[in-house]
């Protein structure tokens, strides 16, 4: 039985492929966006081997939106601009994922 490969995982043959990742934040009080920031400080360079950190604004200041493989989203939407954000995210991502309360539960 073959086994289904992610878009970061490579064989022998492949070249690597980064997971390309955005993360959002909009209206909220951030703090997964400072967990995960914690969560990558010990291992920033082994997580860079793997992750395309394509955007986010708590690591770097040139970001883009472009063919985003996973878009996170820490989020409570309160205005129609921040709403119009969110659709060209999904626009660009193949995958958002909801992360924090706000985003789950508005």
């Amino acid at each position: 039985m073959a086994r289904q490969r992610l878009p970061h995982q490579t064989s022998n043959t492949d070249q690597h492929k980064r997971l390309v990742v955005g993360w959002f934040s909009f209206t909220c009080c951030e703090d997964s966006t400072i967990l995960f920031t914690e969560l990558l400080n010990d291992h920033l360079d082994e997580w860079k081997r793997m992750v395309e950190f394509r955007h986010m604004k708590a690591l770097k200041a040139n970001n883009s939106l472009a063919g985003l493989d996973v878009a996170f989203i820490e989020v409570a939407i309160s205005s129609e601009s921040q709403a119009e954000e969110v659709r060209r995210v999904r626009d660009n991502a193949q995958y958002v994922v909801a992360i924090g309360a706000c985003a789950c539960s508005g």
